[in-house]
């Protein structure tokens, strides 16, 4: 009895046993591999499933064994559905659905969420969300999904008018409703998306794409790139502990009506506490257009330091026709040193009250280059606000700002404190203010304020300084081989100042200027003061300076290239070792202001002699020479030499 039972027990555990290794085995097999498609035309059944869902739930249950790519039928959409996956390809085996402009839509929180799935690509697949509710996103990216990337689609929030925060086109957030942080995933990328309402009302998400994490859980960045994103409420990018991000060549224009034209504060990019890590933060190449608002807070980069191999970057980017009922910024830095803010164009935005050009505030090792701040206009108007207290090594260079109008007050802050401080071919013309107009270079340490040109010929009521410069404690501060071009005049019986110099002027010396008036204005430097520019060079205050018109090629046009060889080769050497336009400096003594020049003062005119000629026969020889310079010239010395004797 007993050994029939445990014969019996023994055929029973080898029959599990077996069943089990069975269904392992079938498990195994159906793992999927290779092209299937997604074609609601029919019926789930061998490659096809009928549904987004369908297929969801064959790949999250069975994953994958090599790579797979889903076709979705042409013709076969809309579905209407919410799909979540779980599953995760590789490298070598990816998951690749090409939606042929195929639309799925839900009216749930998400319509594609990716629980740390990996390697996923959607490619072509419209996504449209009609949720009304907290959370309503088009994608949801979550729980260390890694490597995945939508492109090439339209994603749409069609009748979400609320304001939750946790609302996105795209979301990197642990919370379905919510946003929370944690280890949402990396390296994705969002590439070449239009992002929209498709709708003039107020509806569209919070922000468009969003990823909240937490000092914790700060990883590799992720990528956006080339994308169009318009009707949001509050920012077009939200990075929030984020170990770098690689934002480029996006489009970022409207938000929502009941922002474009309401009395909130709004953020194109709001990049907070994103640095310090392994990767570079990059907000390049990308044009910031027709936003709307009351305080438009710009590019705002608050503690994202680089460093010296990895700079924080704001780079290449257009800010144009903006408007705002109260604040406009253009790129905005704080606490973010070893950083770049160059090749940016900020020109024809305007603002009620405020207009802020680059704001960057306690950067060191910063680099301000190659901006063209132009045509923007406010009450105030702030080209640069440069606040540098404590910093060291801050470079602004090339840059332009030409025809900016403030309706009262015009101050350009490119030096304020710092320590080591390169200020050096950077031209300003044509901006204007109606009450006061100053070009401030406030409490530098250390450094050079040189190869500027400065042209501020405009009319104020009030007061208007080419050059404020003012000193404490300076250790050792040159303003040198500059152009200071001064015209118009102050009314009501203000000054006119075409520089002002005071403080404790220790260690600071002025040399190898151009100086040149229009109109009447006042020098002041120390204790000097003089009526004009001829008086004011000749009293000593400063070495190897004149007076002179720098003759420009166009200064209608700006461009304030000299022509005058009266002021070549002037300047003091080793302050700049290129100029405006990256031309190379000359090193027996380089021209003053931004832009190096040479004089073509060509001969024509020349007599000809006969093919023969009788002994003794005399001609005279008449040259005419061409003035190349925009001044008259008188008294230059000319000589000729003939069949190489000694010059005459």
């Amino acid at each position: 009895m007993t050994k029939n039972y445990e014969r019996n027990w023994l055929f029973t555990f080898k029959s599990v046993i077996l069943f089990s290794s069975m269904l392992f085995a079938g498990t195994a097999m159906a793992q999927l591999s290779g092209t299937y498609t997604i074609n609601s035309g029919a019926a789930t059944s061998g490659t096809n499933y009928a549904s987004f869902t369908a297929f969801a739930t064959a790949i999250n249950g069975v994953g994958v064994s090599g790579p797979v790519t889903v076709n979705v039928a042409t013709g076969s959409g809309p579905y209407s559905e919410s799909v979540t996956f779980t599953a995760s390809g590789t490298a070598t085996n990816t998951v690749s659905i090409n939606g042929n402009g195929e639309t799925i839509t839900s009216s749930s929180s998400s319509v594609v969420a990716l629980n740390g799935s990996d390697y996923f690509t959607f490619d072509n697949l419209n996504v449209t969300s009609t949720c009304t509710a907290a959370g309503t996103r088009c994608y949801w990216i979550y729980n260390n999904a890694d490597n995945n990337t939508v492109k090439n689609s339209k994603l749409r929030i069609l009748n979400y008018t609320g304001t939750d925060a946790s609302t996105a086109y795209v979301a990197f957030t642990a919370s379905a409703t919510a946003r929370s942080a944690a280890d949402h995933g990396s390296d994705n990328v969002i590439d070449n998306n239009t992002m929209s309402s498709n709708s003039t009302t107020s509806t569209g998400p919070y922000q468009g794409i969003l990823d909240y994490r937490s000092s914790s859980y700060k990883t590799k960045c992720n990528t956006f790139t080339n994308n169009v994103i318009r009707d949001v409420y509050y920012g077009h990018f939200y990075m929030y502990y984020v170990d770098g991000f690689d934002i480029r060549n996006n489009t970022l224009t409207s938000f929502r009506s009941d922002a474009q034209s309401g009395s909130g504060t709004t953020y194109p990019a709001y990049l907070y506490y994103c640095g310090g890590g392994s990767t570079q933060c990059k907000f390049n190449d990308n044009t910031i257009t027709s936003l709307g608002g009351y305080y438009q807070y710009g590019i705002y980069v608050y503690q994202c330091p680089g460093t010296a191999a990895k700079p924080t970057q704001v780079n290449n980017n257009t800010f144009t026709s903006n408007s705002s009922g109260y604040y406009f910024y253009g790129p905005r830095l704080y606490y973010s040193s070893n950083s770049e803010v160059a090749n940016n164009t900020i020109s024809n935005n305007s603002a009620l009250y405020y207009n802020y050009g680059i704001q960057s505030y306690y950067n060191g090792n910063i680099l301000i280059q190659d901006n063209v701040i132009s045509n923007n206009n406010a009450y105030y108007v702030y080209p640069f606000y440069n606040y540098a207290y404590g910093y060291s090594n801050i470079t602004i260079d090339r840059n332009r700002v030409l025809n900016n109008a403030a309706l009262y007050y015009f101050y350009n802050y490119m030096v304020y404190y710092g320590d080591n401080v390169q200020c050096t071919n950077n031209t300003l013309a044509g901006n204007s203010a109606t009450y006061y107009c100053y070009n401030f270079c406030y409490y530098p340490t250390s450094g050079v304020y040189a190869h500027n040109t400065i042209v501020q010929d405009q009319y104020t009521d009030y007061y208007n300084y080419g050059l404020y410069a003012y000193f404490s404690a300076s250790t050792d501060f040159k303003i040198s081989n500059n152009i200071f071009y001064v015209g118009g005049q102050s009314g009501y019986g203000y000054s006119h100042y075409a520089l002002y110099a005071g403080g404790t002027m220790t260690n600071v010396s002025f040399s190898n200027n151009v100086y040149h008036q229009t109109s009447a204005c006042t020098y002041y430097n120390g204790s000097t003061t003089s009526t004009s520019a001829t008086a004011y060079v000749a009293s000593g205050a400063e070495s190897n300076s004149i007076a002179a018109d720098p003759g420009f090629v166009n200064l209608a046009a700006y461009d304030v290239k000299p022509t005058n060889p009266k002021i070549s080769n002037m300047g003091l050497q080793g302050l700049a070792a290129l100029d405006q336009k990256k031309v190379t400096r000359t090193s027996c003594g380089p021209d003053p202001g931004a832009i190096e020049f040479t004089i073509d003062h060509s001969a024509s005119a020349l007599s000809t002699l006969p093919a023969t000629a009788c002994g003794n026969y005399e001609q005279e020889v008449k040259v005419r020479f061409q003035n190349g310079s925009n001044v008259a010239m008188t008294g230059v010395k000319m000589f000729y030499q003939i069949n190489g004797d000694a010059p005459v």
